[in-house]
């Protein structure tokens, strides 16, 4: 067997340090990436608070303002005995968009919404809705939650935002657009 020499011990020795703060400074990265997904838009819009409210809070209603159907045509959604409000909910089946299944568990008239969500095999989430009207225009402020536990949650995290934000501009402008030429308007 050959034996080590002082230099190899001191490679060893440097290696190991190496690895070390590596690891230290991977570990680190990671205890700085957030613990939770989050994405958040609003809009302004000129209808009554009532319709807007509505035009979320049934969630049959959504599918003229979603921006998810219209980004694929295959999904199918089935919606539970229940429509709108507390207990409202839905399902859907997609090519693009995967599976998964909503639940109203609050409703505020005129003030918010809480909706769990649930993505099968990617994980829940929590959507929230605030409503507010000031001097006739209603603003509207729609959000995401999602926890992030593992490291790759954790990366997706930071990436949520991008991937999912352009959705919300897109379903918040539409939303605009069907409350404000509702005939209730």
């Amino acid at each position: 067997m050959r034996k080590l020499n002082d230099h190899t011990y001191s490679r060893i020795f440097r290696l190991s340090l190496f690895c070390g703060a590596l690891l230290f400074l991977a570990s680190g990265a990671v205890a700085c990436l957030p613990n939770e997904a989050k994405v958040e838009r609003s809009i302004a819009i000129k209808a009554p608070i009532a319709v807007v409210f509505e035009n979320v809070n049934d969630l049959k209603k959504n599918a003229a303002w979603s921006p998810w159907a219209a980004h694929d045509p295959t999904m199918v959604t089935t919606y539970g005995e229940i429509t709108r409000g507390v207990g409202a909910s839905s399902s859907w089946t997609s090519d693009e968009m995967g599976s998964g299944s909503m639940r109203i568990t609050e409703s505020v008239p005129y003030s918010s919404i809480l909706i769990d969500l649930d993505f099968k095999e990617e994980g829940t989430a929590r959507s929230y809705w605030k409503f507010s009207e000031l001097d006739g225009l209603v603003s509207v402020t729609w959000g995401f939650t999602s926890p992030a536990e593992s490291f790759g949650e954790k990366f997706f995290a930071l990436l949520m935002d991008s991937f999912v934000g352009p959705y919300y501009e897109e379903g918040l402008a539409k939303l605009k657009t069907v409350s404000e030429e509702s005939p209730a308007n």
